[in-house]
């Protein structure tokens, strides 16, 4: 088992985690150590732990903001996959189709790759 030494508020935190976890753990303290020291110098002295509560719950809302972020880009992936099953029929517009070159009959040596939707 791992432990890591973390430094916020200027006081010393002695954290176990799992092997090969101690960068991540840091990184994570840094994240909040930075909430602290930002909320110490808008609110100048308080409570270490009124200070670490508030900061703790400023990454919460931080959690909770790109949570719902996800769920609102999910939920639209989800209504395009559901409109384009809808129209098999439709090709995608990136989808490209084989067409005779200008003049040309169409032959293996003579066909281009045009993207659909798109004139020549």
């Amino acid at each position: 088992m791992g432990e890591v030494s973390v430094k916020i508020n200027n006081r010393i935190f002695k954290l176990g985690c799992d092997d090969g976890e101690e960068a991540h753990l840091k990184l994570l303290a840094d994240h909040l150590g930075k909430h602290v020291a930002n909320l110490r110098q808008s609110v100048g002295k308080t409570a270490d732990d009124q200070l670490f509560l508030m900061a703790g719950l400023m990454v919460c809302d931080e959690l909770w903001q790109a949570r719902e972020q996800l769920l609102e880009t999910t939920a639209r992936l989800q209504q395009k996959k559901a409109a384009q099953t809808s129209r098999p029929e439709e090709k995608p517009k990136d989808q490209c189709v084989m067409v005779p070159a200008a003049g040309e009959t169409q032959s293996e040596e003579t066909r281009m790759v045009v993207p659909v939707g798109e004139n020549i």
